[in-house]
């Protein structure tokens, strides 16, 4: 119930600047700020278009030959958690 009531607060306090989110979402280019909207975008209502929308911005960024460096390997991800037992 407890986790509830913090997401339904969370998107209370995104919600009111849903469009100038999404606005972001479409002009970012500094990686770190496409970084914190994606993480942004779950806790937003989206109607349909709204969610389409969101998802092509999300794949340009996936696209886009600078934001490669945020993208974890799987390689990586193994050599980070070896490190993390150890």
């Amino acid at each position: 119930m407890q986790q509830k009531r913090s997401r339904s607060r969370t998107q209370s306090c995104f919600n009111p600047h849903k469009q100038e989110l999404l606005g972001l979402v479409d002009e970012a280019q500094q990686i770190e700020l496409r970084w914190h909207l994606a993480l942004m975008l779950p806790r937003l209502t989206l109607s349909g278009q709204e969610r389409a929308r969101a998802a092509a911005s999300l794949q340009r960024y996936l696209e886009d030959r600078s934001s490669r460096g945020w993208r974890t390997s799987p390689g990586r991800m193994r050599s980070c958690e070896s490190r993390r037992s150890e």
